[in-house]
């Protein structure tokens, strides 16, 4: 791979953009290094063609948005064609991690925000995960998950996929990538190929397994209603690092926000806690709701929840706002599990009663410090 000066080679995956169906797609990147940075830029069509950027220098502490359509036209890239969607390779150099960022993709007409999420895939690190896994809940009527897998190696790739619904794993196609190739995912057709419909998996989890010794692959997926404009990004976490058996969501809205929220006047809000279950043996999902009091943290715990093997639940919170001091400005959301740490995984999305406005809170594990 490219890259410049005599530190360690550094490198940076994000896993999909999106120039389609009236999405525009913007990369962020951010420095913290104390001097000047070079970085080299590599973008992979679809197919996994690849176009090398000139290098370019971001300054201290700078913010620089990269319009991947401007780039890409600029480099004479078919961006109607093969390079309408693909993903996006840094590459620097750095003794510690100076440059960070994210890729966002947007279409204002439909109203619908995404995020990529960065990876480190610096060599010798093997941060990449060795499995891939995630949610999907609330499909059917105009509602429809994508999931976007990218290779992320300069090497053909094959990888295992299971859904897990209905209690049950089962087995799908596997996927075969080219080098840096693209591969999107439609979970309806996937659950057709094994003969069941959105309206008879509402909810569930995929798992995507490479082959092979060495991790390669990345991914990022979302759910969509182009009708009344939901949106809401699904990501791929890696449960192998997870330390303790409780996650944590913060800054989750939670009904008609009070006047001090940072919500205040964007509707009323029901949170969705969607919980999957990665192990063939069950348990026992417990949620405690964290919000502010006026004499510090207030907690009201939910009665526990069973979890069967392989199963997910999409949990609303509606049922719990007679059990709350409403209004609130904001809320936490406590997610203990009683089988060990990394057996499952979750979402929460906080629903405004409109259907057109998500806000997705990221689940961190308590032992994260």
């Amino acid at each position: 791979p490219p890259c410049c000066g005599t530190e360690a080679p550094r490198q940076l995956e994000f896993p999909y953009y999106s120039l389609r169906d009236g999405f525009n797609s913007t990369l962020l990147l951010v420095s913290a290094s104390p001097k000047p940075l070079e970085f080299v830029l590599a973008v992979h069509s679809r197919s996994g063609q690849t176009v090398l950027a000139p290098t370019m220098t971001i300054q201290p502490q700078e913010k620089l948005p990269i319009d991947m359509a401007s780039l890409l036209t600029s480099l004479s890239a078919d961006v109607t064609g093969d390079f309408a969607e693909g993903s996006v390779s840094v590459y620097f150099s750095g003794t510690i991690m100076p440059l960070a960022g994210q890729l966002t993709m947007s279409n204002p007409a439909r109203r619908m925000i995404f995020e990529s999420e960065m990876v480190d895939n610096s060599p010798g690190l093997g941060l990449l995960p060795p499995v891939l896994n995630a949610v999907w809940w609330g499909l059917g009527g105009g509602r429809e998950a994508r999931i976007m897998v990218t290779n992320t190696s300069g090497e053909a790739a094959t990888a295992d996929v299971f859904l897990d619904f209905q209690g049950e794993r089962h087995e799908s196609n596997p996927l075969m990538f080219a080098p840096h190739e693209t591969k999107v995912l439609a979970i309806t057709e996937l659950l057709g190929e094994l003969k069941t419909s959105p309206a008879q998996a509402p909810e569930g989890g995929i798992t995507i397994i490479p082959r092979g010794p060495k991790p390669a692959l990345v991914a990022q997926g979302r759910i969509t209603d182009s009708a009344t404009g939901f949106s809401t990004t699904l990501n791929f976490l890696d449960p192998s690092l997870q330390r303790a058996n409780a996650l944590h969501a913060s800054g989750v809205p939670i009904g008609l926000p009070s006047k001090d929220s940072p919500y205040a006047g964007l509707g009323t809000f029901v949170p969705r806690v969607v919980v999957r279950n990665l192990a063939g043996t069950p348990q026992t999902v417990s949620l405690t709701v964290e919000y502010p009091g006026p004499e510090g943290p207030q907690q009201t715990a939910l009665a526990p929840l069973p979890l069967a093997p392989y199963s997910t639940e999409d949990i609303s919170l509606d049922a719990a706002f007679g059990l709350l001091p409403m209004p609130l400005p904001y809320s936490s959301i406590r997610v203990h599990y009683s089988g060990a740490p990394g057996t499952l995984i979750g979402e929460v999305s906080s629903i405004e009663s409109n259907g057109d406005l998500v806000v997705d809170s990221r689940l961190a594990n308590e032992g994260d410090g």
